[in-house]
């Protein structure tokens, strides 16, 4: 219990200044506890199993211990651990200049045998990480005891099972991830190189996988190429960045400026990350386009496409839609709120009309672009208060959802009245928080 409390004191401890009580013991050591608890809080175990182009049979298996910081500050601290308790490795800034710097420290499989397990087998992890660190451990007993007698598919298929069996979230890159040798690999793929892969019964969110086929239909765009390569990409203003990142932190992937203008592109490739996007979203994508585009993939994949059921009211699709397609807007001269979203395909508007209200126009003079309107007052409080608070939105448009109940309440305002100035006032403060968000 001793150790228990030192290391969970250790765990959230990230301050200097307290360096002898906290980072060192009595003898000016990186103190052990604090080594576990910080492994606890920012460290992780990865497989790799890459094919060995100087063998013709067989992987090579690399097993690698990481601490992964944002703070370039704390690089001192990463080359104590290294150099007080492991003495090999390397800390390192995946990306010099920037404030999300990766600080890894990285040792080999001999390294890991000989030196890390035993010290994580004395000072034991006491969070989730102590469930991957057993896995590890069993790999370690599978090279030493069986590789040999293994061929390269069985040894394979046995370390996935074993992972399997502990529902572990270790990150593994199994050899079909891997690109073929001879191919162009850009400089930035290794960033979705190792995926966490979950169970399908704790990954699966609907409500999460109803709003990204929500998404996809209005931004994102599935792609296979004549050679194979799969790919989903998603195109988003960079105020909408953190529904990106939710995708990514979710399936892997990267998330990349677009040069010249105001977007984010989320892209992922990877197969693994991919098929586990696909499987979430298969059945909730309604856009007859990109089913065509989906369905590429899942012949290429084996993949069942699946029809997508009718719409209902509770359902998160709209609500990706929206992020993706919508806008809310108070028109200057009217002074009426509206919610809307623009489609060239009509068919995805109906249902929306039957299940929420509102109207669809067509705002093109060839009738090739149609606009979902939602205006009266009633509708849009309706969706407010009864669908996103159920089914939040996860862009930008989060900002004007919240504003919506204020708009109603000092609508009545927004003209000069010297006998009510601090109603006027109230209004233009609102007007202001709007425009900015």
């Amino acid at each position: 219990m001793k150790s228990f409390n030192k290391q969970l004191r250790y765990t959230h401890t990230l301050s200097i200044e307290d360096s002898n009580s906290v980072l060192y013991n009595n003898t000016n050591k990186l103190n052990p506890y604090f080594v576990t608890g910080f492994t606890d809080g920012f460290g992780c175990f990865i497989i790799n199993i890459r094919p060995n182009p100087k063998l013709k049979t067989g992987y090579s298996v690399e097993l690698v211990f990481k601490i992964n910081l944002h703070s370039k500050g704390i690089r001192t601290l990463l080359e104590n651990i290294r150099n007080y308790y492991f003495g090999v490795g390397t800390v390192t800034v995946r990306s010099e200049g920037s404030l999300y710097g990766d600080y890894p420290l990285v040792t080999k499989f001999n390294d890991r045998k000989c030196i890390i397990i035993p010290f994580f087998m004395k000072y034991q992890l006491k969070g989730a990480k102590s469930k991957y660190f057993v896995v590890l451990k069993e790999v370690v007993q599978l090279m030493e005891n069986n590789n040999a007698s293994l061929t390269k598919e069985s040894f394979w298929e046995k370390i996935k099972q074993m992972v399997s069996l502990k529902n572990s979230r270790m990150a593994i890159q199994s050899p079909q991830d891997t690109p073929s040798l001879g191919r162009r690999v850009e400089k930035r793929s290794y960033s979705t190189a190792r995926l966490i892969k979950e169970p399908q019964n704790k990954r699966y969110d609907i409500k999460f996988n109803q709003w990204l086929g929500g998404l996809i239909d209005a931004d994102g765009h599935f792609h296979c190429t004549k050679k194979g390569y799969a790919s989903l990409k998603i195109i988003m203003y960079v105020k909408d960045k953190s529904a990106l990142y939710e995708i990514k932190h979710k399936y892997g992937g990267s998330v990349k400026s677009i040069a010249g203008s105001n977007a984010l592109k989320y892209k992922i490739q990877d197969r693994r990350g991919l098929i586990n996007l696909i499987n979430d979203v298969n059945g909730f994508i309604r856009n007859p386009i990109r089913m065509l585009q989906l369905n590429k993939i899942c012949v290429k994949y084996n993949i069942k496409l699946k029809e997508p059921i009718p719409l209902t009211y509770n359902d998160g699709w709209f609500s990706g839609f929206v992020d993706g397609d919508g806008s809310i807007h108070i028109d200057e001269n009217s002074g009426q709120l509206s919610i809307s979203v623009t489609q060239k395909n009509r068919y995805l508007l109906e249902p929306l009309q039957k299940l929420y209200g509102g109207k669809i126009n067509i705002i093109s003079s060839k009738g090739e672009v149609f606009k979902y309107t939602i205006f009266r007052k009633n509708e849009v409080l309706n969706l407010v208060d009864d669908y996103f608070k159920k089914y939040p939105l996860k862009s930008g448009k989060t900002g004007r959802i919240n504003l919506i109940k204020d708009f109603y309440h000092l609508s009545e305002q927004r003209f000069l009245n010297v006998n009510k100035i601090d109603k006027f006032n109230q209004w233009i403060s609102f007007k202001d928080k709007w425009d900015k968000t």
